[in-house]
């Protein structure tokens, strides 16, 4: 093999590596990333399900405490809408791109996912 062959084989090698690199980098997480935490500000930056990052705000523990409370009644049950309402609102802002995610926009398997962080999240939770 001639060291011109030896060259080429080695630059193919880099630039599948380096798409295999970007592709995974580019590709959407199966499960939330926690990417950065601000613990003085209650401030969280998250890589969601569908490959956005959003900045998480936490409300204060005196507003969290409240929505918990507002989304369990003894005659209704979990009103777990009200609390992704607000979580979304209050909370959730976009990094780097104009979605708004509400209750009513995202995609149906991702409610679960915000649920689990909303509640992990209002209780600074975060691992």
């Amino acid at each position: 093999m001639s060291a011109e062959s030896i060259g080429n084989i080695s630059n193919i090698q880099k630039i599948e590596y380096s798409k295999l690199k970007n592709d995974s980098e580019s590709g959407t997480p199966s499960e939330p990333i926690l990417e950065t935490v601000d613990d003085d500000a209650k401030v969280a930056q998250i890589l969601f399900v569908d490959g956005k990052r959003y900045k998480l705000q936490h409300p204060g523990n005196r507003k969290a405490l409240r929505w918990r409370q507002e989304s369990i009644s003894l005659t209704e049950g979990l009103n777990q809408d009200k609390l992704l309402d607000k979580f979304f609102k209050f909370c959730v802002k976009p990094v780097e791109h104009t979605f708004e995610p509400t209750l009513d926009v995202v995609e149906p398997n991702h409610v679960e996912v915000w649920l689990y962080i909303a509640n992990r999240f209002l209780k600074w939770e975060l691992e």
